[in-house]
């Protein structure tokens, strides 16, 4: 629950550059996650993550005099994560809390100098080419029918993103295992594989002749004023099921993890377009039962490690 403001007090970039230079001063707690502490932070300060469960016990640990001067920012002023963090300190018994105002951003906008990789022209984000963990990386799917649904994932076979040195997505491709296909939601052995044997079909996939699916990435967009949690890129690319090579846009979320860059989205995508016909009330009549949803939901998310 965030604070009212009229509770918080708040401490100008410049009148806490001054302070640090007194007899004393105050404890500077910059409470973003570890990475962008590490590329840019206030020079001084520790790093105490507000989103972490132990964030109070951390700051315990860290200063356990509870009288002690303390004060805390994040990003930007729009955001609110200093604010969390300061009523969650007021709360658990902190007496001298102040938060920046304006955050990191003030502090620069101040001419104030930082400490981190990011601060002596080095934004820090790895540049190249990086190769798909398939251990980490999933592809899940579902389909339906008027009744019913079926889940479960395909196996990632290979694949690679390309960055440019500002970290921006340029390219890249995924490659599916189709041959792998499993269903999630069907706990009878003899019946999931039932449902495998005729997914891996000509009336779908048809695996014998095309055991692999392709995604590749062909142009990449940013998305005008999206925030985290949203999709932040569309792009534009093409997929490749059953020999037959379409094309594509989606949006797509594209990050940065503590180590590498993952790429999520979710989409539906027809499969009669790609010659899976059977149950399609576009091509067959009077089906029942036996109708099937043409579009295929599909949710990937796929992780590329920094190697160091």
């Amino acid at each position: 629950m965030l604070p009212p403001e009229s509770q918080l007090t708040f401490i100008e970039a410049a009148e806490l550059s001054a302070a640090l230079t007194s007899d004393n001063k105050p404890i500077v707690i910059d409470v973003r996650t570890f990475d962008p502490f590490e590329a840019q932070h206030i020079p001084g300060s520790m790093n105490v993550c507000v989103y972490a469960v132990s964030f109070l016990s951390d700051m315990e640990a860290a200063v356990p005099d509870k009288d002690t001067s303390l004060v805390v920012y994040g990003e930007r002023g729009e955001f609110k994560a200093a604010q969390l963090a300061a009523g969650r300190l007021a709360a658990a018994g902190y007496t001298q809390v102040s938060v920046v105002s304006g955050g990191l951003n003030a502090w620069l906008a101040a001419g104030l100098v930082t400490d981190g990789i990011g601060s002596a022209g080095n934004n820090g984000v790895p540049a190249g080419e990086f190769a798909v963990d398939a251990s980490q990386s999933k592809i899940r799917w579902i389909g339906r029918n008027l009744l019913n649904q079926h889940d479960g994932q395909a196996p990632v076979k290979a694949g690679s993103i390309s960055v440019d040195s500002d970290g921006n997505l340029q390219g890249g491709e995924l490659v599916v295992d189709m041959t792998g296909l499993t269903c999630g939601d069907i706990d009878d052995p003899k019946l999931n594989q039932v449902l495998i044997q005729h997914l891996t079909h000509e009336d779908f996939f048809k695996t014998d002749d095309f055991p692999e699916a392709r995604f590749s990435i062909e142009a990449v967009r940013p998305i005008p004023g999206c925030i985290p949690g949203r999709p932040n890129v569309e792009v534009d690319g093409e997929m490749t099921i059953r020999g037959v090579q379409l094309k594509i846009t989606l949006q797509a979320t594209y990050t940065r993890s503590d180590n590498g860059y993952v790429f999520q989205a979710q989409f539906d995508f027809d499969r009669t377009a790609f010659g899976s016909l059977y149950g399609s009330g576009k091509f067959f009549e009077a089906l029942g039962l036996h109708l099937v949803n043409d579009l295929v939901y599909i949710q990937v998310v796929a992780v590329f490690p920094i190697s160091h």
